[in-house]
């Protein structure tokens, strides 16, 4: 059964439509053209023999006239034509064996006629259009029967070879079915060899890809995001019961209380993150935007790490190549340079130097890393992915602030890159 919402159902209507509409012109235009090429020849056969007859009896008169008119009577009536002589009072004076009385066809439809004057009387020649009639009936429904013939033929015809072209598409959705958010590994093979076909395959392939990746990613986002919070309120947790399991002295509540205040601080700081990543990648409005300077963010967030940068010996140093003003959410710009900046605190390498170099359109933060070690770029943006977990306990961090520079970049259309060059990491920023 044919479904109107189908592609092979709609284009076989519209392809029958249009050959519909052609066959009906065509026809038409045919049926038109046969009814007036009749009267054409209607008309010239006519004037021929009416200019024939008076040219053969202008000279006679009388009853040589007619004696000249019968034996022309054999020739009129080959043609179908008929003869009616009539005199100036409107007698008839003689009329073809065929001929009907001149009442008959004058004003008729169906006769075409020609009057010309031989002397005193009238010749009226006339041919009757019954024949041609009855020819171009039969003519128009022979096109009638020819081009429904043609018209079912034609919608047949279409519908099979849309059926056929859209057979691969078929294919290919019989195949996607198979995939699924837990199997989204399935590669689709192109049905046929079509470059629409194999275009299309490979956007869908590349479309699994990337939900496999993205499905991939946010598993991993999920594992780490319970380890994380689980970490330290076992912690949490475990100091309590431990402080509470006897009676203890004042100092040894400090202690206690003084562990769990670090994990609720770190639990803290993680939600935050938390929240702070989920609210970036969720909105659909920006903060109110504002020209900011982000050289001068730079420096009021490096006098806010100068503790840790002191107790590392890390040198700091600015560079400005051309004034950097930026119309941008203030929020963003600030929190974007503190991550960056605190995790340059954090991996620098001991005595080591941070770079910040601000031009027109970027900012870049460099700091020196152990060359030795490779960092996985591709991953580095991932949330709570770190390059060596056995720093976690020294750095102190959670994973999320690269991944949360990454999340305010795509929310303001920046550029942000990562690259590693000898014993330097560099930070980009293209605003």
């Amino acid at each position: 059964m044919m479904r109107l919402n189908s592609i092979r159902a709609r284009m076989t209507a519209s392809f029958s439509f249009a050959i519909g509409i052609l066959i009906l012109l065509t026809c038409g235009a045919l049926i038109t053209y046969a009814r007036l090429h009749a009267e054409q020849e209607a008309k010239i056969l006519l004037q021929t023999t009416a200019q024939k007859l008076q040219r053969e009896l202008s000279s006679r008169n009388g009853s040589e006239a007619i004696s000249e008119v019968a034996e022309e009577e054999r020739d009129l009536a080959s043609d179908s034509l008929t003869l009616v002589l009539t005199n100036l009072s409107g007698q008839v004076v003689y009329k073809s064996r065929n001929a009907v009385s001149p009442e008959s066809i004058i004003g008729s439809k169906d006769w075409r006629i020609v009057k010309i004057s031989i002397d005193t009387k009238i010749a009226t020649i006339a041919l009757p259009l019954e024949k041609t009639a009855h020819v171009l009936r039969s003519q128009a429904v022979f096109l009638s029967i020819l081009g429904m013939i043609v018209f079912l033929f034609s919608s047949a015809g279409a519908w099979v070879l849309v059926g056929r072209t859209l057979t691969p598409i078929a294919a290919l959705t019989s195949n996607a079915r198979s995939a699924s958010a837990d199997n989204l590994q399935i590669r689709l093979a192109p049905s046929s060899k079509d470059i629409e076909i194999v275009e299309l395959v490979q956007t869908l392939n590349g479309l699994l890809a990337r939900l496999e990746e993205s499905t991939a990613s946010r598993g991993r986002f999920y594992v780490a995001a319970s380890h994380e919070l689980r970490t330290p309120l076992q912690a949490l947790s475990g100091h309590l019961e431990l402080a509470l399991s006897r009676e203890r002295e004042n100092e040894e509540y400090k202690t206690a209380i003084q562990e769990a205040f670090q994990q609720t601080t770190r639990l803290t700081t993680l939600v935050c993150d938390l929240l702070t990543l989920n609210r970036l990648d969720s909105a659909f409005t920006k903060p109110h935007s504002e020209t900011v300077y982000p050289l001068e963010i730079c420096e009021r967030v490096v006098c806010y790490f100068k503790p840790q940068i002191d107790a590392r010996k890390l040198n700091v140093e600015f560079e400005e190549h051309s004034e950097a003003r930026i119309f941008a959410p203030p929020t963003h710009v600030d929190m974007m340079t503190r991550n960056l900046i605190e995790n340059a605190v954090k991996y620098t390498t001991p005595g080591g130097s941070i770079y910040v170099v601000s031009s027109a359109s970027e900012l870049t933060i460099s700091n020196s890393f152990p060359g030795a070690q490779i960092l996985d770029i591709e991953r580095l943006f991932e949330p709570f992915f770190r390059p060596d977990d056995s720093r976690n306990e020294e750095t102190g961090g959670n994973g999320l602030g690269l991944a949360i520079c990454s999340s305010i970049a795509k929310a303001n259309g920046w550029g942000l890159r990562l690259s590693q060059k000898d014993d330097r990491v560099y930070l980009q920023i293209s605003w």
